[in-house]
């Protein structure tokens, strides 16, 4: 830990009511979804945390319920989302961090549609993960169907019930072994990333400052950088 981060905790540590002092030595529970999430931002988190004495617990659920359970109190944050949602998860905290960015792809059957951006989408029937709040955002008005597994897309799309499907790029490297995405082509819809972003608890305001501080120590000095890629490795 560099020592402007044991100079801020140490600062924060002797505020009066600081929540710090509780967490520190015990597990946090954080929620997270696979359906979303390659474990990247998990990896971050757990050596953030690490460096306050705390260690976490975290937990897979379905994405929104992964969302609903950090916002009523039953986890203590969720790992990664978009900025934004905190508009409708009053609960939620966002730590604003970026830890990493994702790109949106739309992907269809070789030739069977033609998109290059998002605008296009409007032409077609599109398919999105449930609870995956960057795509129901991108797609919002156009009526996409929402479905609670990426298997189920696989197949709608494969049986020509869907034209499109939306997903991130990191998606994409862990299709390669499913048979329904062999003829698959993918199209970048924005020309910028998202960045993902770490949400606590509202319950957790007093703590929200020294994580801050620590994930932008980690972002600054490269830390963070090389978690990543080694995470993305694994």
């Amino acid at each position: 830990m560099t020592r402007n981060i044991i100079i801020i905790t140490c600062l924060l540590l002797a505020t009066p009511n600081f929540a710090f002092s509780a967490l520190a030595g015990r597990k946090m529970v954080l929620t997270t979804s696979e359906a979303i999430h390659t474990g990247e931002e998990s990896a971050v988190l757990r050596v953030a945390y690490a460096k306050l004495g705390i260690e976490l617990d975290i937990k897979e659920l379905p994405p929104r319920r992964s969302l609903e359970d950090a916002n009523d109190g039953f986890a203590d944050g969720e790992v990664g989302r978009v900025a934004g949602l905190e508009k409708e998860f009053t609960n939620l905290i966002r730590i604003d961090v970026p830890i990493k960015s994702i790109e949106t792809m739309a992907y269809f059957t070789h030739g069977a549609v033609t998109i290059n951006g998002l605008a296009d989408l409007t032409r077609y029937r599109i398919g999105i993960l449930e609870g995956m709040r960057l795509s129901e955002e991108l797609t919002k008005g156009m009526h996409p169907i929402s479905v609670d597994s990426w298997e189920k897309l696989y197949t709608l799309l494969e049986m020509g019930r869907l034209d499109v499907i939306l997903a991130s790029r990191e998606r994409q490297e862990e299709w390669h072994d499913i048979p329904q995405t062999r003829n698959l082509e993918s199209v970048q819809l924005q020309p910028q990333g998202h960045a993902i972003y770490h949400y606590l608890n509202k319950r957790h305001l007093d703590f929200a400052p020294v994580i801050r501080m620590v994930l932008q120590d980690m972002r600054q000095t490269g830390e963070m950088r090389k978690i990543l890629l080694q995470a993305s490795m694994n």
